[in-house]
């Protein structure tokens, strides 16, 4: 985060061009494919071998006042008020140790490194969780060595965590979760830590999460540990997993301010001291150390760290940096001029796969990849808000119903399953009142003449069907495109706004009731129009019998294509499209309190609707004619045996529907609960 840089030795007062140069082992960085290297030295280490010495951006004054190397202690060596133990790790601005404080008897990190910089002053202001304390900085008898004691971090480097983690045995084939990531910190520690009761919780939740909520937890804790740096006035400019610390409860902890930069220290300037590790270099740090591109230092800001922290947090959960950088060449600074631009041009990297948490999490690692600032996270705060918005979102998916062999069906092939829902009912509505109105109506001479039943079947059905159905498709295909293209872009890894997918997934959301809208205007007006129509365009009159039976008919219909449908839709949505609809998923469960606020009553809806078929159906059996013929003892029935039969039938099916839709909104309740953080009570 942010303090003064440490200050590279200048150019030598008689080099004529007084151009920064950059140190000359550049680090190999040539695949996006080769995962973090282990140094193989301490998991403390504070600054990795492959960071830059800080090219001086100012005419030189004078020789360096002193010499940046530091020898190492042997153990039990004092140095001022500690007793080395022995070398945690080693990096380019000095040693770190294990050491004893006499004065308070404690255990701490001992960094000695030349006497420059303020990188004890820097991280002294930033009093954070998730950042490294110092305790205490200190200059040695000879002027020559700054001593910085630290909160000792029992645990390992973030770099020799994702090291092992994805080399583990099995790690291809099966990935990592947050008890895999414990066990490699405790593997790795050096030193045992002491109980600590408020993180305790941190490692309990770990130990459940898979790699998607474990990455966006540890991300996230880092974003908030670097916006609050940045509200400081302090950048890191040095952000990679060298120089972050996890502890054995799981806790990440940015460390090594070496080279940062405080924007309110006295006389400071961001070309007084700068560096970083051109492996996780934002293209505008990368231009700032080409003397050819004209960009000044003070273009390295809040968000060149928000893009490393990016990188950072892609390679936890790869175990892989997410660009392909152009291969290294002996021009120095052409070199690094592919880089910015292979950074700045080169898409951010999302797999073209269906929608997920996963997804999400990577498009909002993208996002804090984006190579132009405007397109980039505004800051580590909104950076955090989204990745704890991705691990409420997996968390939510996680919690969801075990997906029966249809969920992962539509999952597949949403679309396709959303017609199905839609016609599938509306077909079996169709079927039931074609079968009554002949058995019921049309056959009946004691109903309609000769005339009426020509006219019925070959003018008004055809011309009814002519007009409400390509206007209903129309309807429904209006209602969906929205969702259908939203989807579409998300699954090709497209860039998509959040606007456009919120409003794609609150129209996914009202879809149930679209399709609601439009199978009661389909079926309902049938039943009073048919026999207004034939009473109105023919001479002979309709009795009141024919109007009771072409109600009855659409009605009981409308009800099964509707309630059916209905809950297909909600099904559909609520398992399916609502929960992988996002972009920036912040605030997550929040938003869907308010998105999905009427699902219980919609679930209520559901079971009204589907009770109502069998109870419409038997009420049909018992329909006044019936109860006449009952009263008056007569053996024969006036409804043909055919009718009876179906309206039997769809009563038992009506109560086994009713008993299906009853098991599904009990699912959908469940996830319900998940997507909007509630314990379910189902």
């Amino acid at each position: 985060m942010a303090d003064k840089p440490s200050q590279s030795q200048p150019p030598r007062a008689d080099d004529e061009s007084h151009q920064p140069t950059l140190h000359q082992d550049l680090p190999d960085i040539s695949s996006s494919q080769r995962p973090t290297l282990d140094s193989h030295a301490s998991d403390v280490q504070l600054a990795g071998d492959d960071t830059l010495p800080a090219p001086s951006f100012r005419p030189p004054v004078g020789k360096p006042t002193g010499e940046r190397r530091v020898s190492v202690l042997e153990p039990g060596e004092q140095l001022d008020d500690f007793v080395v133990e022995r070398v945690l790790g080693k990096g380019a601005f000095g040693v770190v140790y294990l050491a004893r404080q006499v004065s308070l008897d404690r255990q701490v990190a001992l960094k000695v490194a030349a006497n420059e910089g303020s990188e004890g002053r820097t991280m002294a202001r930033l009093e954070h969780d998730y950042i490294v304390q110092v305790f205490s900085e200190a200059v040695d008898e000879s002027g020559r060595l700054r001593l910085l004691c630290m909160q000792l971090v029992p645990g390992a480097s973030l770099e020799g965590v994702i090291y092992n983690l994805h080399r583990r045995e099995g790690a291809d084939r099966q990935g990592w979760n947050g008890a895999d990531y414990l066990a490699v910190v405790e593997s790795r520690a050096q030193v045992s830590d002491v109980l600590d009761t408020t993180a305790l919780r941190d490692r309990q939740l770990l130990h459940g999460y898979d790699s998607v909520q474990a990455s966006a937890w540890v991300g996230g804790r880092l974003a908030e540990a670097v916006d609050y740096a940045h509200r400081q006035g302090v950048l890191h400019r040095d952000i990679k997993p060298a120089n972050i610390l996890v502890n054995q409860y799981g806790r990440p902890m940015l460390a090594d301010f070496n080279i940062s930069f405080r924007s309110f220290e006295e006389g400071a300037s961001a070309d007084s001291t700068f560096g970083g590790t051109l492996a996780f270099m934002a293209p505008e740090h990368l231009d700032a150390f080409n003397p050819l591109s004209g960009v000044s230092p003070d273009e390295v800001d809040e968000q060149s760290d928000v893009y490393s922290l990016a990188i950072v947090i892609h390679e936890l959960l790869t175990g892989r940096r997410p660009f392909d950088d152009p291969k290294r060449t002996d021009q120095r600074t052409q070199f690094i001029k592919s880089l910015a631009d292979s950074r700045r041009n080169s898409p951010p990297p999302i797999t073209d796969v269906p929608p997920s948490a996963r997804k999400t999490l990577l498009r909002v690692i993208a996002k804090g990849l984006e190579g132009e600032k405007p397109d980039r996270w505004t800051s580590g705060a909104k950076f955090a808000g989204a990745l704890d918005g991705c691990r409420e979102m997996r968390s939510a998916e996680r919690e969801l119903p075990k997906p029966k062999w249809y969920t992962h069906a539509a999952r597949r092939a949403p679309f396709l399953w959303l017609v199905l829902l839609a016609i599938g009912p509306q077909t079996i509505g169709s079927v039931v009142n074609i079968s009554y109105n002949f058995a019921e109506i049309v056959s009946n001479p004691e109903l309609l003449t000769p005339e009426q039943r020509a006219f019925f079947l070959t003018r008004l059905v055809p011309i009814y069907n002519a007009l409400v159905y390509p206007t209903l498709i129309g309807v429904g295909v209006a209602a969906v495109a929205p969702v259908f293209l939203a989807w579409k872009r998300l699954k090709a890894a497209q860039r998509v706004s959040e606007e456009e997918v919120a409003r794609a997934r609150r129209r996914a959301v009202a879809l149930p009731y679209w399709m609601l809208g439009i199978a009661a205007a389909g079926w309902l007006p049938g039943g009073i129009l048919f026999p207004w129509l034939l009473d109105r365009l023919l001479e002979a009159p309709v009795s009141g019998q024919v109007y009771a039976a072409f109600l009855m008919s659409f009605t009981l219909s409308g009800l099964i294509a509707v309630a059916y449908s209905f809950c297909g839709l909600q099904i559909l949505a609520l398992h399916v499209l609502y929960p992988r609809m996002w972009v920036d998923p912040t605030n997550f469960h929040e938003v869907a309190r308010r998105e999905l606020a009427n699902t219980p009553f919609r679930l209520s809806l559901i079971n009204v609707l589907s009770f109502a078929i069998p109870l419409f159906a038997g009420l049909v059996v018992l329909a006044p004619p019936a109860v006449i013929a009952f009263l008056d003892g007569e053996k024969v029935v006036t409804e043909p045996i055919g009718v009876r039969l179906l309206l039997m039938g769809l009563i038992v099916l009506g109560l086994a529907g009713f008993m299906i839709t009853g098991a599904a909104t009990r699912r959908m309740a469940v996830a319900y609960n998940a997507l909007v953080g509630r314990q379910s009570r189902v």
